[in-house]
Parts: structure tokens; sequence; C-alpha cells
């Protein structure tokens, strides 16, 4: 038996949990020191810009360990980068607002404004702008390098399931419920689909930031946090298990069939995995 490739593969493997682990730590001490300091009060802003500044750290100390970061976090094509943030977010948009309509058509749940939609409506931008580096900073440590890592020791099928399921473990601190966790695991598997598709991690993080933003412009809760500006009331009337609760959409089966039907539409389109990653 020739030993080097399962070699080479195991290396692969530790490095993408090293690599995992590097972001993590440093991502929490950036966080510890910043908030220390009080240079960020929003609570999301400093997460999502101290795991950005995170991983931008351990790029540039331990870069010479890893691939260039091009092709391993996965911006293959710099050029298309907004283009393909701009597809994710369409169908991130297409897959939330989908699961809200067909909840407040049905009686499921239902949205009120307790102020002038106008009023409501320019309290919006600057929650918005907060959940940008928060996306990022979640597609860059669960499917950045990573993924990469794995994709290369175990293909891109192994990669999206395991990273996939390490995102639904991830959340599972919001709170105890079952279908939440599979549906994020679900959507996971979506953003993998199309961080190892043609778009890259942009499209990805376009996704995951449409769907949060979503989720947040219309009152419900995101991954069992209530991140949406006051003005608005979105109450879940329907049972648990198809109104996700006090968790949010995230955890009922409008969404697990919206995740279905939307790896569905990326594999019959092309936009799915990939085998392989260009450039590499």
């Amino acid at each position: 038996m020739d030993w080097k490739p399962i070699g080479r593969k195991t290396v692969l493997v530790l490095k993408a949990a090293a690599y995992a682990v590097a972001v993590t730590l440093a991502a929490h001490f950036l966080m510890t020191v910043a908030g220390g300091l009080g240079l960020v009060s929003d609570l999301l802003v400093l997460a999502g810009t101290a795991g950005v500044a995170a991983v931008l750290a351990v790029n540039l100390l331990l870069g010479r360990f890893f691939r260039p970061p091009g092709v391993w976090l996965g911006w293959r094509y710099p050029r298309r980068g907004p283009r393909s943030f701009l597809g994710g977010a369409a169908l991130g948009l297409l897959m939330s607002a989908a699961t809200i309509l067909c909840l407040a058509v049905s009686g499921q749940v239902s949205i009120s404004l307790e102020s002038a939609p106008i009023a409501y409506a320019m309290r919006l931008p600057l929650p918005m702008l907060a959940l940008l580096p928060a996306a990022l900073w979640e597609e860059l440590v669960f499917r950045g390098y990573p993924l990469s890592a794995l994709s290369r020791a175990a293909g891109p099928t192994v990669s999206a399931f395991a990273t996939a399921l390490l995102f639904a473990l991830a959340h599972r601190a919001a709170g105890p419920y079952p279908l939440g966790t599979v549906n994020i695991f679900l959507i996971g598997l979506v953003l993998a689909q199309l961080r190892l598709g043609p778009g890259g991690l942009p499209a990805a993080w376009g996704a995951h930031f449409a769907w949060n933003a979503t989720l947040m412009a219309l009152g419900a809760e995101v991954s069992g946090l209530e991140l949406a500006p006051e003005g608005i009331v979105y109450a879940a009337t329907g049972p648990g298990w198809l109104t996700g609760g006090g968790f949010g959409p995230e955890a009922g089966v409008v969404t697990t069939a919206a995740a279905v039907l939307a790896m569905i539409g990326l594999l019959r389109t092309g936009m799915a995995a990939e085998e392989g990653e260009p450039g590499r």
C-alpha cells in the first residue's frame, strides 16, 4: 500500500483543524481586547469584525504553511466577486422571503409595523451592515480554507457534509431545537454548494447575508437571536414544528423545504459544487 497519499490527506485534515482552531482563538482574543477597550458596543459587529480580522491575521502569520488564500479561501475570481455576491444574495433572499411568505399566507405567523414604514426602513441600514462582517466571518471559518483542505483530502461531497455538520452544531447554543439543527445543516449544504461552485465564497457570503438580513428585516428571530430594530412585531401563532417557535423560521419544516428545493435548483442549474477547484 502506498502510504504517501494517505499521509498527504491526513496532513490536509490536520491543517484544516489547526487553521480553524487558530482563527477561533484569534477571534476570541480580538473580541476580548476590543470589548475591554470599549471600541465596539454592538456584539454582532464586534464578533464579525474580530472574526474577519482574525482570519487576515492568521493568513498573514501562517501564510507560508498554506496555499495562496485567493483559491483556498474561495475567492477564485476576484473580478467576479460583486456579481457572485449578488447572485448568492438573490438565492438567499428568495429562500427566506418564500419561507416567510408561506408562513404568513397560511396564517402561521403575523407581521405588523408599529411605526410608519419609512421610519422603520430608516432603522434598517445599520443593523443590516452589521450582518455583513458576521456572515463573512462564518463563511471564512466554515467554508474558507478548512473546506478547501478537506475538499482536497476527501472530495467536495465529504467536505460539504463535514463543514455543514460543524456549522449546524455551532448554532445549537441558541437552544434545544432539533429541527433547527437539521435545517441549519441543510442550509450549510446549500452554502457549501455555492462556495465550491463557480460563485465561490462571495456567492456563499451573499446567500448567508441575504438570508439573515431578510429574516431580521421582517422581524423574525435569526437562529434564536432577536436582531430586528424597534418598530416591527413578528408573532408565530402556529405550531413550533411549522413556524420554528422561539428559534425563528429556521427551526420549521417550511425552511426544510426551502433548503431542499434550493439544493435541487443548484444541482439542476450547474451552480453546485464542482469536482475540484480551479487554480489549485
